[in-house]
């Protein structure tokens, strides 16, 4: 699924590789989903996370990206919401 794939795109930096080399998942998922990375905080930006001393972050001018980050976080809302689930419904005939 093209969805799963999407993790495998953010940008590592090459420091943070066990071999030093970062692979470029540009090429699978082309720009449906575009984080940017650097080591200093981002001006404008979407949504942004420092993790591990780099910041990561969806462009604010991107839509692309801004509409497959809402796509996946209403459907990782809608995958984790607990259901109230009634009960089986039992239908008794009443007349003669």
């Amino acid at each position: 699924m093209r969805t799963l794939r999407l993790i495998g795109a953010l940008p590592v930096a090459a420091a943070c590789m066990p071999d030093g080399a970062a692979a470029d998942w540009q090429a699978l998922t082309g720009n449906i989903f575009r984080v940017r990375s650097s080591d200093a905080r981002p001006a404008l930006a979407f949504a942004a996370v420092r993790y591990r001393g780099h910041w990561f972050w969806v462009d604010d001018a991107d839509l692309e990206s801004k509409s497959t980050f809402g796509l996946l976080s209403n459907l990782f809302s809608l995958q984790s919401a607990q259901s109230r689930a009634a009960g089986p419904l039992l239908t008794v005939p009443a007349g003669p």
